[in-house]
């Protein structure tokens, strides 16, 4: 689900951001030169054609009933002073979205992590949000936090190349409503949190 439907679960996340602002809903109106997950570019590229100023601020998502997410997103106030989102999405199905203004912070060039909320209670998805952040870090470790490609080698690498299948096997072990007490994802047959949740909590 792209749009949060519970507007408690939206203000828990928004004070979670740090900001005081009400979200706005906005219609995907994407422009020839706009690009896909370029924000930033694109409403810059907007401003210097017609005007107006660039937005900055989060753009909010509800991910299932597993947890809230908020991006960091650009967005166009025209001339006029209306509010446009001119950036295509990933997926030709989203045509709007939820977005609340940050007028705190700006874009410096650098990544900035999602910022997501467990709406299940269930440990088994902080996991899952642990192991996102912990690809967040090491994409963004050092010098590649000015960089859109990211090259690792050696250890770092099978490390990342192991942490991102744990990914995909924990996001389908979370989605088949697994707790800490079902058996362990990898077949061990012991419990997730003897085995698996275990190792997480260790590497996280």
């Amino acid at each position: 689900m792209l749009i949060p439907v519970h507007e408690g679960d939206i203000n828990r996340l928004i004070a979670a951001l740090g900001i005081d602002g009400s979200p706005v809903r906005l219609d995907l109106e994407p422009k020839p030169h706009s690009l896909p997950c370029e924000c930033f570019p694109n409403v810059e590229k907007q401003v210097q054609k017609q005007g107006g100023e660039i937005v900055y601020g989060w753009q909010l998502w509800q991910s299932g009933s597993f947890f809230i997410e908020a991006e960091f997103h650009a967005i166009w106030r025209d001339p006029d002073g209306i509010l446009h989102d001119i950036t295509p999405k990933p997926l030709p199905t989203i045509t709007q979205i939820l977005f609340v203004e940050d007028v705190n912070r700006t874009y410096q060039g650098q990544q900035v992590n999602n910022v997501r909320l467990n709406l299940s209670g269930n440990k088994v998805v902080d996991h899952f949000l642990k192991l996102s952040d912990k690809k967040f870090e090491i994409e963004n470790a050092g010098d590649r936090a000015d960089q859109h490609q990211i090259s690792l080698q050696g250890d770092e690498l099978e490390m990342y190349e192991g942490l991102m299948r744990l990914l995909m096997d924990m996001e389908q072990f979370m989605k088949s409503g697994a707790t800490v007490r079902s058996p362990c994802l990898c077949g061990s047959g012991e419990k997730y949190k003897k085995c698996h949740g275990r190792m997480i909590e260790a590497f996280v």
